[in-house]
């Protein structure tokens, strides 16, 4: 028994010391990884950056190596230039002024009048006849084409064509076609009645005394005429203070007869007398002074309005006043 405890002991401790020998190694094993793995990292993170440091290096001898070839390249191109003899550049680029031919000389004028004044001293004198003043050539007579192309287009049914015949010979200053204008009855043709009334006085101004007092004249009647039916007809009324102002452009004694004796009417607006007192005014005959009295008057006695009406009766007899302190003078 002593002997097999003996033995179980030697084997007991011969476990223990392997035991202890295999922990040994263990621990030793585990502290050379744990280095390695300390190290490692480290180690690999200088190698990256050492061949990020050289690969940089590279990089930069690169660009400044492509850098220093361009500036040599514009440096030997330069050179080149400045270096060329300036006869090898080629002609094309060089403007080259170029002689203009000159014209064959002419003699001078002196050499080809002095005939012409050596006849003019030798000429006999010119007549008394020769020596007068030309008579203005006559004016054309009025053509039959305008009167015809006139009445062809007012008797068209478009008012459009009528109204435009008027311009046309209004703006041409067709004075020969006045006469047929003034047989024209105004009231028959509404729309292009305004039109009529503004050729007329237009070819009037340029019309001798005798054509422009008939215009005036019968301008006159289609006042009369549409002052006669001004309540009814809302087209008389608009023709009224074209009538009125086209009066006030013609200096004759019908303008001013006409003037005055629309001014007398109680038909005429307030407004269309203001424009007649002003045309008067402007006509400057003292003979309006009795008409533009009277007219002040009935509004100095007119009941006072309010509003728009009261304005227009204050404008009419401001203007009034005007108009008398103008033609007594």
């Amino acid at each position: 028994m002593p002997i097999l405890a003996a033995s179980l002991k030697v084997q007991w401790a011969e476990r223990r010391d392997r035991t202890q020998s295999l922990h040994s190694g263990c621990d030793t094993t585990d502290a050379r990884h744990d280095t390695k793995r300390v190290t490692s990292p480290m180690e690999n993170e200088t190698s990256e950056y050492q061949a990020f440091k050289a690969k940089q290096r590279k990089t930069r001898i690169k660009i400044a190596a492509s850098i220093a070839g361009a500036i040599l390249a514009v440096a030997i191109g330069w050179g080149a230039l400045l270096s060329r003899p300036i006869a090898e550049t080629p002609r094309a680029s060089m403007p080259v002024a170029r002689e203009t031919p000159r014209a064959p000389e002419t003699p001078a004028p002196a050499d080809r009048t002095a005939p012409a004044a050596a006849d003019a001293r030798t000429a006999p004198p010119p007549s008394a006849a020769a020596r007068a003043p030309s008579a203005p050539a006559p004016a054309a007579a009025p053509t039959t084409d305008a009167t015809t192309d006139l009445a062809k287009a007012l008797s068209s049914d478009n008012a459009g064509v009528r109204i435009n015949a008027l311009r046309a010979v209004r703006d041409g200053g067709s004075v020969e076609v006045l006469p047929q204008l003034l047989a024209l009855d105004l009231t028959k043709d509404p729309e292009a009645a305004p039109t009529l009334v503004a050729t007329v006085a237009q070819l009037a101004k340029r019309a001798d005394p005798a054509q422009r007092s008939a215009a005036a004249g019968r301008m006159r009647g289609w006042l009369q005429s549409e002052l006669a039916r001004a309540d009814k007809n809302t087209d008389a009324r608009g023709n009224l203070s074209v009538l009125v102002e086209a009066l006030g452009t013609l200096p004759s004694q019908e303008s001013t007869a006409a003037l005055s004796e629309a001014l007398d009417s109680p038909q005429l607006p307030v407004h269309v007398a203001t424009v007649a007192v002003q045309s008067l005014a402007q006509l400057g005959d003292p003979a309006a002074r009795g008409a533009v009295q009277r007219f002040r008057d009935r509004l100095a006695q007119a009941p006072q309005a309010s509003g728009f009406a009261r304005e227009l009766q204050d404008e009419a007899a401001q203007a009034a006043d005007q108009a008398l302190a103008r033609l007594d003078h």
